[in-house]
């Protein structure tokens, strides 16, 4: 009995120790991301009041941020359009066509890519552009979104089509439905909301990254990569304004990602 009674006063000891240290990381991680934005927020305001809100300092800065903005948004969309016809064409391919040779070697190839760190994959299309001086700098940019973002949202999009219970697709082909059907009558239709919830966290996480397109520079603008660059420069004021516009667009697509996921719950 006293052995039983020493055993479970350890195991509540270390499940308090647990709770305790979970606790601490938790509020550290929130310190750190109270930290980060009010930092930037400061950055930006301070020089706001200091020449004015609509001086023509601040206005340069804010039209300058937007421009990047613009141009980041447009080289994301075609990263993004051509990321996400590849991944569900390989996950369908994953999920719903067997186990062969040639899947699984797409299985594996996909599962290295997304672990790949970004700063190889642009390191490995900064190679191929080199090589070959038929590249342009926007092109490059754009091979090196594919090559991150695609693997992410192939293996993110494959979880959500394994989640979808078997006898839905037994049902359909004992009825006599082909693949393409089950495919596009229920998979598709199933899974939307969670698929562009997982689209919207893809673009989240590639707007923000800056090691596959670090590489490539000027005259070409990324919005994290000109972070990077007006902050080594000593250009703090746009650097700040970047980040907050940053900031701000990852927040809204968490936002957008988050209510999505909690509909598919509902």
């Amino acid at each position: 009995m006293v052995k039983i009674h020493l055993y479970g006063l350890r195991r509540k000891f270390k499940n308090s120790m647990i709770s305790i240290f979970i606790i601490l990381l938790t509020i550290l991680s929130v310190f750190t991301l109270i930290s980060i934005v009010g930092n930037v927020l400061y950055l930006v305001m301070r020089p706001l009041f200091a020449s004015g809100i609509f001086s023509q300092t601040a206005l340069d800065d804010v039209h300058f941020a937007v421009h990047i903005i613009m141009e980041t948004l447009s080289l994301l969309s075609i990263a993004l359009i051509i990321s996400t016809l590849l991944a569900l064409g390989s996950a369908f391919l994953i999920t719903e066509y067997g186990t062969s040779f040639v899947i699984r070697t797409i299985r594996l190839f996909i599962d290295v890519l997304a672990g790949m760190p970004g700063i190889l994959i642009g390191m490995s299309v900064y190679g191929i552009g080199l090589i070959d001086r038929g590249f342009i700098i926007w092109q490059m940019i754009v091979v090196a979104l594919i090559v991150f973002l695609a693997p992410k949202l192939a293996k993110g999009f494959a979880q959500i089509f394994s989640g979808i219970p078997l006898h839905y697709r037994e049902a359909a082909y004992a009825i006599g439905a082909s693949r393409i059907q089950v495919i596009f009558r229920i998979l598709l239709p199933m899974t939307k909301r969670a698929l562009i919830a997982s689209v919207f966290l893809g673009i989240a996480r590639t707007i923000g990254t800056v090691a596959p397109v670090m590489l490539f520079g000027t005259p070409i603008h990324f919005l994290s990569l000109d972070i990077y660059h007006t902050a080594i420069t000593g250009q703090l004021n746009q650097a700040a304004i970047s980040s907050f516009f940053l900031l701000t667009i990852v927040f809204v697509l968490y936002t957008i990602a988050a209510w999505l996921d909690q509909k598919i719950i509902e």
